[in-house]
């Protein structure tokens, strides 16, 4: 079986990790933080996604070269926010997951 293996490139300068994605204008996510952080989280709950060591990625890893990659800002405690996503009232109402899902199997 053929995996697809996405490699993020990684250059560290001065403590910071600059360019994971190279941005594309083209792209955009209107979309709310949470639901693009959902997104994220299930990408890397597979544990497909690899680092330029070979490794899975972090989440932070992931969580910045996803952002980029939709030209918009990383938060800066990713876990914080799926906390947040974890104390919703009605998750399925909310949830993108759930919307998937829902559009999969209508009679969810």
């Amino acid at each position: 079986m053929n995996k697809f293996i996405f490699k993020i490139s990684k250059v560290v300068v001065n403590n910071k990790i600059v360019e994971l994605f190279k941005k594309n204008p083209n792209l955009t996510w209107p979309g709310t933080q949470a639901s693009l952080m959902e997104v994220v989280l299930m990408i890397h709950m597979t544990g497909e996604v690899k680092n330029d060591r070979g490794r899975k990625a972090s989440l932070t890893e992931l969580t910045i070269a996803m952002f980029r990659l939709f030209n918009k800002k990383p938060p800066r405690n990713p876990t914080k926010i799926i906390n947040n996503l974890r104390k919703r009232q009605k998750p399925k109402e909310k949830s993108i997951l759930y919307r998937v899902l829902k559009y999969l199997y209508p009679k969810l």
